[in-house]
């Protein structure tokens, strides 16, 4: 199975808006469905920039992922809720076979396109970090 997990609020978090911390658990679980061989994609609408100082921040995330897309290679697709635009991650893009993500906008785009089986919403850990 093809697994994309989002970063900033699902696998990484911050508190007081400068403390990043990885959600408990997270790499236990990603290293157990590696080994049961998952592919792990990183998909986050942060950009490279921002991947490359996180993976310094907890080097354990380095060698997790098969794949990671961020915002610089794959842009936001835009949708509209309800008059509101919304940006939201679109599981066939990277031929994922499921999304975990801590973001309701896509769950809800998910259900309106017959998606939602593919799609887990996390809660979010910490605050949210800003793109």
């Amino acid at each position: 199975m093809r697994i994309a997990y989002d970063l900033d609020g699902t696998i990484l978090g911050m508190k007081d808006g400068y403390k990043f911390f990885l959600r408990p658990g997270i790499v236990r679980k990603l290293v157990v469905l590696r080994k049961k061989g998952h592919t792990l994609i990183l998909w986050t609408f942060g950009t490279r920039e921002w991947w490359n100082m996180a993976k310094k921040l907890f080097p354990e995330l380095q060698k997790l992922f098969d794949e990671v897309y961020t915002r610089d290679e794959i842009p936001p697709k835009v949708t509209r809720n309800g008059g509101i635009q919304e940006f939201v991650k679109d599981v066939r893009i990277v031929k994922a076979d499921l999304l975990v993500d801590n973001d309701p906008a896509h769950l809800r785009w998910a259900r309106r396109h017959g998606l939602a089986r593919r799609y887990v919403l996390a809660p979010t850990v910490g605050d949210m970090i800003p793109m």
